[in-house]
């Protein structure tokens, strides 16, 4: 029997969808199916992977289902951009779609359904989504509403009924020390926390960072920090195109398990994994004032926003050309930069505004929230030179303009972008 038959009554759309990926085993029509649901759902955003996320931020969908979800998203994304998916991958996506249209009919909209709507091997996955009400009623209960005698040595079958072992690899033993638990969660296998997209078409020219799309799962007994940006230099070794799993390593701190953002990677489908910088601007709870300004410090040269030279305002006599800067949404709730200053003759001006590519603003975050003086520099896709600018037309020294036609020593990116401890 079609597995998923029991939805041709209320769902004649999805059923059809769901029908030929598994008929034909077209993970491009179960994709579509999370298209119908997430829709259904008011996710608003543009792409599937932030609908997800989205429905996931508001508690709409259940955590349990955000990985099904993501897997059918992945799986499907192969198929439709004809890349080669296994046998495997395409049961493991038909059997996340079905567990995603059992809660969507069972558990949301309450369906109503009999055991003969289902394969027998699906049977258990669908009294996953079930209400208790729902749920046919023991033996024994059926034998007491009938008035039936009992065992007056028999106990009841759920008094004794639980499990004495410790279940939860994330809290700690009663058997166990502190310093034995935080040993033991600092040695678990990686935490899966989120999902992530790196695509080295998006690589940065300058630096080499790849900023990637993510979204975390916060989840119950480990503690997260909001990070505002992750970004991965990718070697040219690595995968074109991971979408895959965020893994961190894990920590303990005054009896609290935390994500260890010092050992975080983006995990590819073939279980390679990418290392990721993780960029907070707030203190870690486990770290100290002067661990805090260290991480600051060694974060790499970031791109920071992008600028447009504004010919109106280019002031002949100071050789001064203005720039809007527009920064990236990641450093807008610590730097405030809306305009920076170039100095450029005539001609190199003119050059600039003749540009209709944006430029973009290079810095080190730590430096310009120390001082207004601090290094930033404007690049452009047709400059090879790197372009010195001001935060303030005041902050330039006699030197300064004394030394504005020499070449500026370029960043390099390369000695400053991974953690030296």
């Amino acid at each position: 029997m079609n597995r998923f038959e029991f939805l041709k009554s209320d769902y004649e759309d999805l059923y059809k969808l769901c029908s030929e990926a598994e008929t034909n085993r077209n993970m491009n029509k179960a994709r579509q199916v999370l298209e119908i649901i997430v829709r259904q759902f008011g996710a608003t955003k543009k792409h599937l992977f932030d609908r997800i996320g989205e429905l996931s931020d508001k508690k709409i969908l259940p955590q349990n289902l955000i990985e099904h979800f993501h897997i059918v998203r992945i799986v499907g994304n192969k198929d439709s951009h004809g890349n080669e998916i296994t046998e495997a991958e395409i049961d493991n996506g038909l059997n996340s779609l079905f567990e995603i249209v059992v809660w969507l009919a069972v558990a949301h909209d309450k369906k109503i359904y009999t055991a003969s709507d289902f394969n027998d091997d699906d049977i258990e996955i669908v009294q996953k989504y079930q209400t208790d009400a729902d749920k046919l009623k023991s033996k024994r209960d059926a034998i007491k509403n009938l008035g039936i005698d009992v065992n007056p040595l028999d106990i009841e079958e759920d008094e004794l009924n639980f499990d004495n072992e410790s279940t939860d690899e994330l809290v700690q033993d009663v058997f166990e020390t502190a310093d034995e638990y935080a040993q033991r969660i600092q040695n678990l296998p990686l935490h899966h926390i989120g999902y992530g997209i790196l695509d080295k078409r998006e690589q940065d020219a300058y630096t080499g960072l790849i900023f990637p799309m993510f979204h975390i799962e916060h989840k119950d007994k480990v503690q997260f920090s909001d990070i505002n940006a992750f970004v991965a230099k990718m070697e040219p070794t690595d995968e074109d195109f991971i979408d895959g799993k965020i893994v961190v390593g894990l920590k303990v701190f005054n009896g609290k398990v935390y994500c260890d953002y010092d050992n975080i990677y983006l995990q590819s489908q073939n279980g390679n994994v990418i290392q990721m910088i993780a960029i907070c601007w707030s203190k870690y709870d486990y770290e100290s004032s002067d661990e805090f300004n260290r991480r600051l410090s060694n974060l790499p040269i970031l791109p920071l926003g992008e600028g447009k030279p504004i010919r109106k305002e280019y002031d002949l006599n100071k050789n001064c050309l203005p720039f809007k800067i527009a920064l990236y949404k990641y450093v807008q709730s610590i730097l405030h930069l809306d305009k920076m200053f170039v100095e450029a003759n005539r001609d190199t001006a003119k050059i600039f505004c003749s540009y209709t590519e944006h430029f973009v603003l290079y810095g080190k975050v730590n430096e310009i929230l120390k001082s207004e003086d601090a290094q930033t520099i404007l690049r452009h896709i047709h400059c090879n030179n790197d372009i010195k600018c001001y935060n303030k037309l005041n902050t330039k020294s006699e030197e300064d303009v004394k030394n504005s036609d020499k070449p500026i020593k370029n960043f390099n990116s390369e000695s400053e972008f991974w953690y030296n401890d």
